[in-house]
């Protein structure tokens, strides 16, 4: 949200990379889902929902920003809106499902830090090293 804040010089730069890293992102929602589901179904489905949501709206005002159908004064109240509060509630909602699981300890620390946008790469390292050591996937079977 910080970087929303200040358009300098690297403005559009950014907005790309924006775009291109919750375009990119749209997996993990599924991924969270498919693994965290067992514990709360209706919940871990509706986060689901709401992250594919709240990723979906940032791509898409990223874009219009990009194509100049929106200035970037009209599209920085909807974006961050989409990114704090929508893509926020999926962080927290996944990681007290995580936490609750056992799956993810410490998810909903992680995730609360991933919500202002600044740490959100360490918390996508931090989850990428949970799935890549296999014990969510081995917890899920």
């Amino acid at each position: 949200v910080a970087m929303l804040a200040v358009r300098g010089p690297f403005g559009e730069l950014n907005d790309i990379c924006v775009m291109i890293q919750y375009l990119l992102a749209l997996p993990i929602p599924l991924a969270l889902h498919r693994l965290l589901q067992a514990r709360a179904p209706f919940l871990s489905k509706l986060a689901m929902l709401i992250g594919i949501v709240g990723m979906i709206a940032v791509v898409v005002l990223q874009f219009l920003l990009i194509a100049g159908v929106l200035s970037f004064s009209e599209q920085v109240g909807p974006v961050t809106f989409a990114l704090v509060v929508v893509v926020g509630a999926w962080l927290v909602i996944t990681g007290y499902l995580g936490r609750s699981t056992g799956k993810l300890p410490r998810s909903l620390l992680m995730s609360i830090l991933a919500v202002p946008y600044f740490f959100y790469p360490l918390w996508a390292f931090w989850l990428g090293r949970h799935l890549l050591s296999g014990r969510m996937i081995e917890q899920s079977n």
